[in-house]
């Protein structure tokens, strides 16, 4: 009965005050966006979660996703997010893995997955921006030029221009990167070349192991 009498109550002001006072489900009526942000930065409302979720105002939902202390809301308000540059912001800024993950995820554009990658504070964001490239002229850039070993080496594994795999199998400083560069050729005539000369013993297994494959492929 309760909640049929709330069903039909239109009035915006009325709602907030049920919700503040009662702690009644009339949020669910709630869509004044002013009254929404005012429960969402209410630290002590149970309702936190579901006026995030309703909230449109981006700039408020960036802030909500940044500071609140809840998980849960975190979540909420970056799923409502969709201006791209507050995203990238989340994304750098953030110190949760969580909030940076929800925040990397729906962010499409190359160079601004580079940026991330370059920039931001947490090393799990940088390595899912990294994993989240599609262009090989970017991965190529991080392959080649980058100082973390470890994103260089999502960036190899994402390769596919053999000139470039071929460049970085022979010539690369970082053993690492070599061996999986030597793990993606298809030349059998240079992996052979490879077994024969190599001294490091991790760069030849790894092309004797590619040299396998690749003749379990006739």
């Amino acid at each position: 009965m309760y909640s049929d009498a709330i069903s039909k109550i239109s009035n915006q002001s009325f709602l907030f005050d049920l919700i503040k006072h009662d702690g009644c489900p009339a949020i669910r009526k709630l869509t004044d966006q002013k009254l929404l942000a005012d429960i969402a930065n209410d630290r002590t409302s149970s309702f936190r979660m579901e006026a995030a979720m309703k909230l449109n105002n981006q700039n408020l939902l960036a802030d909500i996703a940044l500071t609140d202390k809840n998980e849960h809301v975190r979540f909420d308000a970056i799923n409502n997010l969709n201006d791209q540059n507050l995203l990238v912001v989340i994304a750098k800024k953030a110190k949760d893995w969580s909030t940076s993950h929800g925040a990397i995820k729906k962010i499409t554009d190359q160079k601004t997955l580079l940026d991330i990658a370059k920039n931001a504070k947490s090393d799990d964001a940088r390595k899912q921006a990294v994993e989240n490239l599609t262009e090989q002229v970017i991965l190529i850039d991080v392959a080649k030029n980058f100082e973390d070993v470890n994103l260089r080496k999502i960036a190899v594994g994402l390769l596919t221009d053999q000139a470039i795999l071929v460049d970085l199998a022979v010539n690369d400083k970082a053993r690492p990167i070599r061996k999986i560069a030597v793990e993606k050729l298809t030349d059998k005539d240079l992996l052979i070349d490879i077994i024969k000369n190599e001294k490091i013993e991790i760069v030849r297994d790894a092309a004797i192991e590619r040299l396998a494959k690749l003749n379990q492929k006739r």
